[in-house]
């Protein structure tokens, strides 16, 4: 079945632009962060028809509470419309798809795109069309690019204890280049080579934001049984084990529908019968537990299903409990993993003779409210019988036990309509023209230009694009010297960062620079300072403060005179550590080398 895998990708890389929809940054801390409370409920599209992503969140009936940090105004909250779209992202996305061989589009529509998973306090998400029917060439042919779409990033989800969602605004509204493929890709290794190829053509833009999350991909992937969406890979090495995940899991899933279908086939039936008085003495911690919690036990037959729920090579029992889980309904048993949880042997029997169990029946407990019940009563069967069909069109997520999980049904054209608060953009010259000029290069040739253009290594440059701070260089070099500017990035900031455990934005390293030059400082002073914010100090008190002051020739001279003997002795390779130990201000060690060398030629 392997032969028939087809694989696309969606790749989104955030912009350091500051957001798109408002004026904030793009940067946040959680401190002073206060809530806001919020329910969701569907909007019919463009057709008027509702979603059917959205229909299945409704039925969830979840809460959603959203913490609002520093970086966040009335447009995140929904209380306020929207200001016209951020120019420097729009231009970003036009070079973006020029460099992928797109055609853009003259006239830019926003759109609403219905998502109530509480990813957006709206309940939509602003998405923009830019350019259409690209290509990138790799090894193993070209891969066409279907779109290239500006949209606002969602809510950071924080904590989700089922019933209630909490959720971080902070990364709400931030531009997300979004670039979708068609599924021309042929295998896992295909895929990463894409991924980063159309990364890096973002990331040679200098407005990719340096962020753990920043640059994200989905994978939509058929295997014959319909397109699959896993959303959310944040590791490109990620992509191959989520590809690998979701074959072994559709080629179990045929091996059940096989041995389902020689027993007769699945009759699409589950009936729950509430026995929790039967079980108010149980040895199960579980069940008595949930009892405590006035929830009930339910007992159904799954038909012909003994052995397919969980053995060496089949797991049904985890793709219903994946379902269940959605509901927020931890509390699931079945037959093929009793006896256990402090059901014995006889509980097993008892039970199985109560549900109506012949020899390849099985059957599952559920703990759970009534409410909860009713909805499952229908929804697993549903779930199950979809299956079994292989039809397998849905959207899922990557979990840390390195598998696909389930989230919802895949979206339809249902979800989308027009945006009413912003009018459609027409493109100027100067825009169309500033992106052509910008994809005559490839990315590999934008690197190379980028080394001869501010005279650093390559390995500097692919390294600075590689990792998104590009944009951070180019700041950084029109105050500073390039390769010092580089160093600083490369070298010194992960140290500092490290041993101090504090990351440091591209927005406050760009303030403490132009402040330090505003105090007609020089280089040595910039590392200084940063050791300074590293332990705690503030902009004000760094700017002002002695010990990030360069030690002048005469004070120098002062210092190596103290221990040029000591030096003219012994090593001296010992010289910087000497004049380190002496004081606790920057200086520049070319300084000390030639104050070092007049007076030992006088000596």
């Amino acid at each position: 079945m392997q032969n028939h895998l087809k694989i696309g990708l969606e790749v989104h890389v955030q912009l350091n632009t500051g957001k798109l929809f408002c004026r904030c940054p793009v940067e946040w801390s959680e401190e002073g962060s206060f809530e806001l409370h919020r329910k969701l409920r569907p909007a019919s599209g463009e057709s008027g028809a509702v979603d059917r992503a959205a229909r299945y969140e409704e039925e969830r009936d979840r809460s959603f509470v959203y913490l609002c940090p520093e970086n966040t105004c009335l447009v995140e909250y929904d209380e306020e419309p929207p200001r016209p779209i951020n120019s420097d992202a729009l231009l970003t996305a036009l070079k973006v798809a020029s460099s992928l061989k797109c055609s853009i589009l003259p006239v830019i529509e926003c759109m609403r795109k219905i998502v109530i998973d509480g990813s957006n306090t709206s309940g939509f998400q602003r998405t923009s069309l830019v350019a259409v029917n690209g290509s990138i060439e790799t090894s193993k042919g070209k891969v066409r690019i279907n779109s290239v779409c500006l949209e606002e990033d969602s809510a950071r989800k924080i904590t989700d204890s089922g019933d209630s969602v909490r959720y971080s605004l902070g990364r709400l509204g931030i531009p997300l280049i979004e670039i979708t493929t068609e599924p021309d890709i042929v295998d896992v290794d295909h895929a990463i080579e894409v991924a980063r190829k159309i990364g890096l053509t973002a990331m040679t833009t200098g407005m990719a934001r340096r962020d753990s999350d920043s640059i994200r991909q989905d994978v939509n992937m058929s295997m014959g049984h319909g397109r699959v969406e896993i959303k959310g890979i944040s590791r490109i090495s990620q992509i191959k084990e989520a590809i690998e995940s979701e074959i072994d899991r559709q080629l179990m899933l045929e091996k059940v529908a096989s041995t389902i279908h020689e027993r007769g086939g699945y009759h699409g039936a589950l009936h729950f019968l509430d026995i929790s008085s039967d079980l108010q003495s149980s040895g199960s911690s579980l069940i008595s537990k949930g009892l405590k919690e006035g929830k009930h036990v339910y007992l159904a037959k799954l038909d012909k299903m003994s052995g397919v729920l969980k053995s060496d090579d089949m797991r049904l029992g985890r793709e219903i409990a994946d379902l269940t889980k959605v509901f927020a309904v931890q509390g699931i048993l079945h037959s093929d993993e009793l006896p256990g949880y402090g059901l014995t042997s006889d509980d097993v029997k008892i039970l199985s003779k109560k549900a109506g169990c012949s020899e390849l029946d099985a059957f599952m407990l559920v703990i759970t409210s009534r409410s909860k019940a009713s909805i499952l009563e229908s929804e697993i069967p549903a779930r199950i019988q979809n299956l079994l069909d292989l039809k397998l069109d849905e959207t899922r997520s990557f979990s840390d036990q390195g598998r696909t999980t389930f989230l919802r049904p895949l979206p339809g054209a249902e979800r989308m309509y027009p945006e009413t608060d912003l009018e459609p953009i027409r493109l100027s010259s100067e825009d169309i023209k500033s992106a052509e000029e910008f994809g005559k290069l490839s990315a590999e040739e934008r690197v190379n230009k980028l080394a001869a253009d501010y005279k650093i290594s390559l390995q500097d440059a692919s390294t600075l694009v590689n990792e998104a701070k590009l944009g951070l260089f180019v700041s950084l070099s029109g105050v500073l010297s390039p390769r010092y500017s580089a160093r600083l990035i490369l070298q010194r900031l992960p140290e500092i960062e490290k041993k101090s455990g504090k990351f440091f934005d591209d927005r406050t390293i760009i303030g403490l620079v132009n402040a330090i030059k505003g105090k007609s400082l020089g280089e040595v002073s910039v590392d200084a300072a940063l050791e300074l914010m590293s332990k705690g100090h503030v902009l004000s008190e760094i700017v002002n403060s002695e010990d990030i002051k360069p030690l002048s020739d005469a004070e120098l001279s002062e210092v190596v005179r103290e221990i040029l003997p000591n030096i003219l002795k012994g090593n001296p390779g010992e010289l910087m550590a000497s004049v380190k130990k002496r004081t606790s201000r920057p200086f520049d060690p070319r300084d000390v080398m030639r104050i070092f060398e007049s007076m030992k030629t006088n000596h």
